[in-house]
């Protein structure tokens, strides 16, 4: 005959069916026993199926005397005593839970709850502040200025790997993100002069990684990973005079000569020297500068080194991955021998909602464009004309973002935020004519 295969983890001896009482049905079988070998042969002592609850008892006197009978749950037991609670798998050894961490671990459904049994006695940290007890799927630990949280799964693996309370206690436990597609647990690093604010947050498509202190701080300033930032893809690390995060839009970095800076990716259109037709004497260059923030940047410079006047228009367009077109027109009038200026110079700033937004479509298409012709159509059929021999395809004035910068060319909705809290770092008024871009991280180039 054979017998249930026992976790070989736990510290277990061989079964005697025929001298057991536990029953066992084959087709549920609870957690921590599994069919199978080893076989048992006639005359061998039984397994104790309960964990030796008075022997602990009487090792630990400090639990104090047993309170009701024995509990059962699935894959195991418990026991409670006057002083602590123990806990314990089928053929294992008992550990006690007591205190704050017990009613937290009770408050978490105990055993039958995802953290399952104990697998350590409470114990005290390294750094002599707090205590814990490590259970089958996670930890809970305590501090006496916080109190106990659970840490588990991807989110424990990273804290453990980041030196566990060393890091800082946990001050959550593990929480959803506001839209549900991630985890977090908020930390408290505890020094000499202080406190520290850490978290660490996790997602599937960016794994679990922490975000520290000041950086922190400015993440949350911003949104979170609501922001136009998104989840941490990196711990924070070291740069020339400071530190930095990664995140999957951009970066956030502190120094000891800047302070805190956020750095949104970057995606620039160059146009370095544009002209026209034979016979048409104006040239000059343009960019357009495209951030993950939703910042928008569009200058450059034409000149008239002929005698007759021209009017112009350029206009830059970026794609998404779903077939949208931010479309950056850019019109005027250069002058000859008449009166008027010979150049045409613009830099000016805005700021969209929807670059934010669909940032990441905008980032993988990396597709774009400019086209520049002497005309005096500046209407939004013409814009469209352009913006299609941009993309090598026809595209409805229906289907054009504009970006610059409160145009009434399309009915406005170009620039500016309709959000009423808007996570955008860098506003338009942040960045007068003239003035230095947001520092940027990840720029790509489209010549």
């Amino acid at each position: 005959m054979s017998s249930p295969r026992l976790n070989p983890d736990r510290q277990i001896a061989k079964l005697n069916l025929a001298k057991s009482s536990l029953t066992l049905n084959p087709t549920k079988v609870p957690p921590h026993v599994f069919p199978g070998s080893p076989t048992l042969h006639p005359g061998e002592p039984p397994l104790q199926v309960t964990p030796d609850f008075d022997g602990f008892a009487v090792t630990h006197p400090w639990i104090g005397q047993k309170m009701g009978k024995i509990q059962s749950f699935p894959g195991g037991f418990g026991q409670q005593f006057q002083g602590a609670t123990l806990y314990g798998v089928y053929g294992g050894n008992p550990n006690e839970v007591h205190g704050a961490i017990r009613d937290k671990y009770l408050a978490l459904a105990g055993p039958a709850g995802f953290l399952g049994f104990p697998t350590t006695n409470e114990t005290g940290t390294p750094d002599g502040k707090g205590r814990f007890n490590h259970f089958d799927h996670g930890s809970i630990y305590w501090h006496p200025s916080i109190g106990a949280f659970e840490v588990h799964g991807a989110i424990r693996e990273k804290w453990a790997s980041l030196g566990w309370e060393a890091f800082g206690y946990p001050l959550t436990d593990e929480t959803s993100t506001f839209y549900k597609t991630g985890r977090f647990n908020h930390f408290r690093a505890f020094w000499s002069d202080g406190t520290s604010d850490r978290s660490i947050y996790y997602s599937p498509e960016t794994g679990a990684n922490d975000v520290r202190d000041t950086i922190r701080t400015k993440w949350s300033d911003i949104g979170w990973e609501t922001g136009f930032l998104g989840y941490p893809v990196s711990g924070e690390y070291d740069v020339e005079h400071g530190r930095r995060s990664d995140f999957q839009n951009g970066s956030i970095a502190w120094s000891s000569v800047l302070g805190v800076q956020v750095q949104p990716e970057r995606l620039s259109i160059c146009a370095p020297d544009i002209t026209f037709d034979a016979g048409i004497a104006v040239g000059g260059y343009g960019q357009l500068d495209v951030f993950s923030d939703g910042t928008t940047h569009l200058w450059g410079h034409f000149h008239d080194s002929g005698g007759a006047p021209y009017d112009c228009l350029l206009v830059f367009s970026v794609m998404d991955t779903e077939g949208r077109a931010y479309a950056a027109p850019q019109s005027g009038t250069v002058h000859g021998w008449d009166p008027g200026s010979r150049n045409m110079d613009w830099d000016t700033w805005g700021s969209n909602d929807l670059i934010r937004g669909n940032w990441a479509k905008i980032r993988s298409a990396h597709t774009g464009g400019y086209h520049a012709e002497v005309t005096s159509d500046w209407t939004p059929t013409r814009i469209a004309d352009f913006v299609g021999k941009i993309a090598g395809a026809i595209v409805a004035v229906a289907g054009i973002i504009t970006l610059i910068f409160g145009s009434a060319i399309f009915g406005g909705g170009g620039s500016g935020s309709t959000l009423p809290k808007d996570p955008n770092y860098g506003r338009p008024e942040d960045y007068p004519i003239g003035g230095e871009p947001p520092p940027s991280s990840g720029i790509q180039t489209i010549p």
